[in-house]
């Protein structure tokens, strides 16, 4: 499977940070040394800072960093963990993608497929809000190498050419979508091989020639993997090529023999160790386990060690070594507790990490809603107002549908502070956003304006309705009564400016703001309390013999 290059952009950060950032992602992507002592020093800037952005990235690259490392995977998705945790904090849908891919690829090494696949399509959602073709096509392609172990070859091609299309959008000095295209041809070929359809067999071997002349390091690392090799040796086979087969045998060997392989592609190497077994090539089998032997050395994985122990069962047994078979035998069953233990302890780790998240996801739900709220009439406030009634106009324009926009105020309010004081001022407020709660619903939008001016939308409604509504509005505040120590204020009035028509090409929806504004200045000077609804934006005479008065 694969994971992700560079994508990130820290530049708010110092100068000393972007650097660590930098070294970081440029020794993931060149596989260099010194990573974890990078990992480690911008972890710790990270802490320091206190900033969850940078810990949600440093957590990340630390543990892909550990989960490349002989022995630490398991490490590594504790930090992957807290990574998607700071993630949802601050919303970023990048290194939730990022994570959940991971997690994704350590469960189907763990040989948890359903889960993996149940990470890789969470990983796809967050993946599909980036707009990132690269990001979605690396998803997309460990979606299908998950169906491929589930043996369901129409979904993972199905993936793996969705994948293929994206990676194709992608820029041409794009790193892993030059990877994902070479891989894809190969994973591809090899299930036209292993159908037997030679034709489109042969079509992906041209498609990876013409990408192994592509000047790109992801081309150059997708050419050492050992799917690369596979696919080529499976098609020499069946074209009876035999002189290139043992050439690129003769290869792969050496890539293992130089431990270039990762612990992602030692399931490769089995199984391709299978197929030498089914034709009876023991010598070239016995060469293949004999490099596997030393890396196993570094696996900690229970479900690569069962795999391995089982391909040794039926090697050994194969070639008569009956000793070495029963050797093998025991350790397989030995990984196969370790694995069952270890399955309990995943499904507990998942469990325990979306606990953890959908009480953040909640979290985020609850302050983005108090942050477009206003706190003293618990309306909402003038940043969710400008986005609501732009998608209101938008809609009615598209729609053909009526637009009505009410702004009112207080009459007097200066008076409620200036003699009763502002804790009484903030009590009418209260019980005018109580009321407009109550008549807000699908087609009409209240909200706080500002100060003691309060605006409503009404959408596809007719000047007869809207009136209803707004004759109903003063009348409930009439009948509110304000009790303040041994006082009694009755009633509430309000002057109501509305402007109701269906949005022409020319129009914004600033025009129907200012347009109920300005009804609302007309009452204030001439009948407050009254309600003025207009159908234009300029209030001239013809204007005002249009307007419909509230009575």
């Amino acid at each position: 499977m694969v994971t992700f290059g560079e994508m990130m952009n820290y530049n708010n950060y110092e100068e000393r940070i972007q650097n660590l950032i930098k070294q970081a992602e440029e020794m993931k992507r060149f596989h260099q040394r010194g990573r974890k002592t990078v990992c480690k020093e911008l972890l710790a800037e990270a802490k320091a800072l206190e900033d969850d952005n940078l810990l949600a990235f440093a957590h990340y690259q630390m543990g892909d960093c550990l989960y490349v490392t002989p022995k630490q995977q398991s490490k590594g998705m504790q930090h992957i963990q807290k990574a998607l945790v700071y993630s949802q904090r601050v919303g970023n849908d990048e290194l939730l993608a990022k994570g959940y891919n991971l997690l994704g690829i350590d469960a189907a090494n763990r040989g948890h497929v359903e889960l993996s696949l149940e990470y890789q399509m969470m990983a796809k959602v967050y993946a599909y809000r980036t707009e990132s073709n690269e990001l979605q096509a690396m998803i997309s392609f460990n979606i299908g190498y998950s169906f491929m172990d589930m043996k369901n070859e129409k979904q993972a091609l199905k993936y793996y050419k969705e994948s293929y299309r994206l990676s194709k959008k992608c820029k041409k000095d794009d790193y892993t979508a030059w990877y994902c295209q070479y891989i894809i041809c190969c994973v591809v070929g090899i299930i036209y091989v292993i159908q037997n359809k030679q034709h489109h067999a042969s079509k992906m071997l041209e498609e990876i020639e013409k990408l192994s002349k592509v000047d790109n390091p992801g081309i150059e690392e997708a050419k050492m993997e050992p799917l690369s090799f596979i696919f080529r040796m499976g098609i020499y086979l069946r074209q009876g090529k035999m002189e290139l087969l043992r050439e690129t045998d003769d290869a792969l060997l050496e890539v293992l023999g130089s431990c270039k392989l990762t612990v992602d592609g030692v399931p490769d190497v089995i199984d391709f160790c299978y197929l030498l077994l089914k034709d009876h090539r023991y010598d070239r089998a016995e060469k293949y386990v004999e490099n596997l032997f030393r890396i196993m050395q570094d696996v900690s994985i229970p479900h690569i060690q069962k795999s391995f122990y089982r391909l040794l069962i039926d090697y050994y047994g194969a070639i008569g070594h009956q000793e070495n078979k029963a050797w093998a035998t025991e350790e397989y069953f030995k990984a196969s507790d370790l694995q069952e233990a270890e399955s309990q302890l995943a499904f507990t780790f998942y469990a325990e990490m979306m606990e953890s998240i959908e009480e953040i996801r909640l979290e985020n739900i609850r302050l983005a809603k108090e942050a477009r709220t206003d706190g003293l009439t618990k309306l909402p406030n003038r940043l969710d107002l400008n986005e609501v009634t732009e998608a209101w106009f938008d809609q009615a324009k598209k729609e053909k549908i009526s637009l009505g926009v009410e702004i009112f105020d207080v009459d007097h309010f200066k008076n409620y502070n200036d003699t009763y004081g502002h804790q009484v001022g903030d009590i009418c407020l209260v019980e005018i956003g109580r009321v407009l709660q109550s008549i807000a619903g699908e087609n009409i939008y209240a909200a706080r304006y500002g100060g003691d001016e309060f605006l409503l939308c009404y959408m596809g409604m007719t000047d007869d309705e809207i009136l209803s509504v707004a004759k109903e509005i003063r009348s409930k505040l009439k009948e509110i009564r304000i009790t303040f120590g041994k006082q009694e204020i009755v009633g509430i009035s309000i002057s109501q400016g509305i402007r109701n028509s269906v949005p022409t090409k020319n129009n914004k929806m600033w025009d129907y703001l200012y347009a109920a504004d300005t009804a609302l200045y007309e009452l204030k000077t001439k009948k407050r309390g009254d309600i003025l609804l207009l159908h234009k934006t300029i209030l001239s005479h013809k204007a005002l013999r249009d307007a419909v008065v509230g009575e």
